[in-house]
């Protein structure tokens, strides 16, 4: 049963985001009106636009909204899941050590790139419509984008991106090879569909039950040095130190179509059918012309 008393530490990162910022934190805002005691805990590095100062005017107008910047971690930590990894282990460590956050009941990680503008109040107390979860994550009404922090032992078991790059060094096609590894698991969960338990998921928003957090840390990148997404390896310490239940909750809608699923847009879709029909009767008739030289001899 939802408890409007329960404490919301709201994080997020921010970097080159200063035209989607403050739409995106009015959007959150409104989603979690209902709750009385409310905290924001943004962290920003690496911008080269405005974002800076869009944090400054917004720490004036919300109470209990409070940023750190770490100005230029790419030259300390060049890849991107890393610096990632960095800046979200701040804001656990806050949460952790911070006195301020001690009525923190939930944690509430958002992205702040426009992904959280269809997030309704309805959707975001749907989690509360159930209590046998630590971490309940985001749906899109249009396909679901975020399938590297997914992993579901049917639905998508692995790094979708190694999948990939597998099928690309055995002679698939770019196309073919981000369909089968990725697209083709972009799929539309209605929101009046079963809550889908997973191993992690993201899709621009989690709520976590604060007690599961414990010493869990986002890890950016792997023993060889390759870059992972942070999520998985939260959500995989969760699981193992906590036994944490994480699902994907249908009814939490924070979005239509992303940049990532642009691409299955109904008109965008049919152009890309078109292009696999005109290079399938390419790939015919050079056969046929083949075919013909053959049996002239």
């Amino acid at each position: 049963m939802i408890d409007y008393n329960d404490g919301l530490l709201i994080v997020g990162l921010a970097r080159n985001c200063e035209k989607r910022l403050v739409h995106s934190i009015e959007k959150i805002s409104s989603a979690t009106k209902n709750f009385k005691n409310i905290h924001w805990l943004i962290i920003e590095s690496d911008s080269e636009d405005g974002t800076l100062n869009a944090l400054k005017d917004i720490q004036r107008k919300i109470p209990s909204f409070d940023f750190y910047t770490f100005g230029r971690l790419q030259e300390k930590f060049p890849l991107r899941t890393e610096r990632i990894a960095y800046c979200r282990n701040k804001y656990l460590e806050e949460l952790e050590n911070n006195s301020k956050y001690q009525d923190i009941k939930y944690l509430v990680a958002a992205d702040l790139d426009g992904v959280n503008d269809k997030l309704t109040q309805n959707g975001f107390e749907s989690c509360w419509g159930r209590d046998n979860w630590d971490v309940c994550t985001a749906n899109q009404s249009a396909p679901y984008y975020d399938i590297w922090a997914l992993r579901h032992s049917i639905w998508n078991p692995g790094d979708c991106w190694q999948v990939r790059n597998f099928y690309k060094d055995y002679g698939l096609s770019n196309y073919h090879s981000f369909l089968y590894a990725v697209s083709s698991k972009m799929i539309t969960i209605h929101s009046n569909s079963d809550w889908i338990k997973v191993d992690s998921a993201f899709g621009g928003l989690g709520v976590y039950k604060r007690d599961v957090i414990g010493l869990a840390r986002y890890i950016g990148i792997n023993k060889t040095g390759e870059e992972i997404c942070e999520h998985v390896s939260f959500h995989k310490s969760l699981k193992i130190n906590q036994s944490a239940n994480i699902y994907i909750n249908p009814q939490l809608i924070n979005s239509k179509y992303t940049q990532h699923t642009r691409h299955l847009m109904p008109i965008v879709g049919w152009l890309f059918k078109l292009r696999i029909f005109i290079a399938s009767k390419k790939i015919a008739l050079k056969h046929i012309k083949l075919y013909k030289k053959i049996i002239k001899g």
